[in-house]
């Protein structure tokens, strides 16, 4: 694909976006401009004329070129990046790691008894099935990246946005869980001052326990985003790092 590197490497001068998503842009840019060299040639065309074609289709203009900065700039793919670029830190990911591991060794046991779930309010029930969907995101993202080396760029970030909507999602739903819990136990309050004391220990129970649910599903899958993220990043620029190395000289032949 370095067919083409001399136009990248120049193209990579132009635009004005950090990395990682400059290595992301320029790898989306040469795969496309692969497949239309490919069916140039598939055309009957000879190299040099599907080549040149390709060279004169994709010579991005300054307008496209700031369009092309506009998309990569905006508030939150700069913060999506600085995430990505963030989760490639092995400490961050250990310190995160070892949160999780801890929480689940102090949650797990009740959860796994089914005493957490049955002190907890309704929210645990999307909770536990936005998990279990991450989960299942997650293990399908770590088969193709880690075992099954599938690294097309057009499927490399696949599913990482959902597992960080869905960690997020935890978080709303473990905060909003106990928030909607607190409102039911003030009014149950105002109904019957005289057992106050017992709706109000009740909500918190229920409400620490959804609470401590969630943000312990929120942390297993933002552990799970950080890893992915990391190795895609490190995926992205290793293979822009190839695609724009010069091409090599041939060997001049050895004098006798």
């Amino acid at each position: 694909m370095n067919r083409f590197n001399e136009a990248l490497v120049e193209l990579g001068d132009r635009l004005a976006i950090p990395q990682p998503a400059r290595s992301r842009v320029l790898l989306e840019i040469a795969a496309d401009m692969e497949d239309l060299y490919l069916a140039f040639i598939t055309e009957g065309l000879p190299e040099d004329e599907a080549r040149r074609r390709t060279l004169e289709q994709f010579g991005p203009s300054e307008e496209a070129l700031r369009d092309l900065v506009a998309v990569h700039s905006t508030p939150v793919k700069r913060a999506l990046d600085g995430l990505s670029e963030q989760a490639r830190s092995r400490w961050e990911r250990g310190l995160l790691a070892a949160l999780v591991v801890f929480a689940m060794v102090v949650g797990g046991r009740s959860l796994l008894a089914g005493r957490m779930l049955s002190g907890m309010s309704f929210f645990a029930w999307p909770i536990l099935l936005f998990v279990v969907a991450g989960l299942l995101i997650g293990a399908m993202r770590i088969y193709s990246i880690f075992i099954k080396k599938d690294h097309d760029i057009r499927r490399l970030r696949s599913g990482l946005s959902p597992l960080l909507v869905l960690a997020v999602a935890e978080l709303v739903l473990g905060f909003g869980g106990a928030w909607v819990g607190l409102f039911l136990a003030i009014v149950k309050m105002m109904d019957d001052i005289e057992h106050s004391g017992v709706y109000l220990f009740g909500w918190m129970l229920r409400g620490s326990a959804t609470l401590c649910f969630g943000m312990i599903a929120a942390m297993l899958l933002a552990l799970i985003w950080m890893v992915l993220a990391a190795r895609v990043a490190a995926i992205e620029q290793a293979e822009a790092a190839v695609l724009l190395r010069p091409r090599t000289s041939k060997p001049q032949q050895a004098v006798e």
